[in-house]
């Protein structure tokens, strides 16, 4: 899903606990996971897209967030930009 409100999050705890295809992994430094999408879900407005219509690159950012119990918050660290350039 896709929203301007709220980030949806894909996330690595460890080997068990994680939200990508099976066997995600660090390797030399660097995470490397997959995550199979059909579509992306717009929610303002509302409607899908199918990933086989999407020509254009796609960038994402990730960053990695930690709860704060006290202020009842997530405190987000530095993001990481993604830059995804679509295979012809």
């Amino acid at each position: 899903m896709i929203s301007n409100e709220a980030p949806n999050y894909w996330y690595y705890s460890d080997m068990d606990d994680h939200r990508f295809d099976r066997d995600p992994r660090e390797s030399y430094g660097r995470f490397i996971g997959r995550r199979t999408i059909s579509r992306f879900a717009f929610l303002e407005p509302y409607h899908l897209v199918s990933v086989e219509t999407v020509k254009n690159d796609l960038y994402l950012v990730f960053y990695q967030s930690d709860y704060d119990v006290d202020q009842d918050m997530f405190e987000p660290s530095e993001p990481m930009a993604i830059h995804i350039v679509w295979k012809q």
